[in-house]
């Protein structure tokens, strides 16, 4: 028996981003500009990889099952990058995102480790010192090159 059951917001939307807290016009009118004036920049933080680990699957329905749920997880984030970036298109915003860099493996005994969690926030950090480089165009979109 249970009162109520919870299950993580990633399960609705593994990227949140929503126009109503994102308008520009509303933002430059509010900031005293015209229309037309500034420009807004919307930053994407992603805590995963876009990559998968390269792995075999268990020939079972539950190593089946976690491969598909995974794949579809990551397709997920792809997707949503790409609608919040046609968005940004659209209100003539910047696009940026950065996620955990490929190569880059944090494991823990438990969901929320403190200590994976405390090795994320560490790389997390070194990147930033370095320079993070944020990509400006969601992954698989590529423009080809002017003559």
């Amino acid at each position: 028996r249970y009162d109520e059951l919870h299950v993580d917001g990633g399960v609705g939307a593994r990227v949140f981003y929503s126009g109503g807290l994102f308008r520009p016009s509303i933002i430059r009118q509010r900031g005293g500009h015209g229309a037309e004036e500034g420009r807004e920049d919307i930053f994407i933080i992603h805590n995963g990889q876009i990559r998968p680990a390269a792995q075999p699957t268990r020939r079972t329905v539950l190593g089946i099952t976690t491969r598909v749920l995974d794949a579809s997880s990551r397709s997920a984030v792809i997707g949503s990058l790409h609608r919040i970036y046609a968005t940004a298109l659209a209100e003539q915003a910047g696009f940026h995102w950065v996620t955990i860099p490929e190569g880059i493996t944090i494991s823990g005994e438990e969901t929320f480790d403190p200590v994976a969690m405390q090795a994320l926030y560490e790389v997390g950090y070194r990147s930033a010192v370095a320079g993070a480089q944020w990509a400006t165009r969601p992954p698989g979109l590529w423009v080809e090159p002017l003559p």
